[in-house]
């Protein structure tokens, strides 16, 4: 049982680093009075993301170690995703505005 949570720990712990945008651009378009993209690009991401390359997986080699692995994947998806919503919906300007603007 100890081996297999030092699997998963040793499988996503190194690429937590790229959750952090989801959290950080998902609370600013919350924040900005825009809750329906925060809600959406996670549902794409993470969800849809994880499915496909669970199916991925399974079906070319089924270890845990790989399993695991749909976390960061997911995590980078979804971050792209944000990084391109800000990018298109001109957020990423408004918030840069408003830092001068203080």
């Amino acid at each position: 049982m100890l081996g297999t949570g030092a699997i998963i720990v040793r499988s996503v712990s190194p690429f937590y680093i790229i959750y952090i945008p989801v959290e950080i651009l998902s609370a600013v378009l919350r924040g900005s009075g825009r809750p329906l993209a925060p809600t959406i690009i996670p549902i794409i991401g993470v969800c849809l993301a994880r499915t496909l390359w669970l199916y991925a997986v399974m079906l070319l080699r089924p270890e845990l170690g790989l399993v695991m692995l749909c976390h960061p994947f997911s995590w980078l998806v979804t971050s792209a995703c944000f990084l391109a919503y800000f990018r298109k919906s001109g957020s990423y300007n408004e918030l840069f505005k408003a830092r001068h603007i203080m």
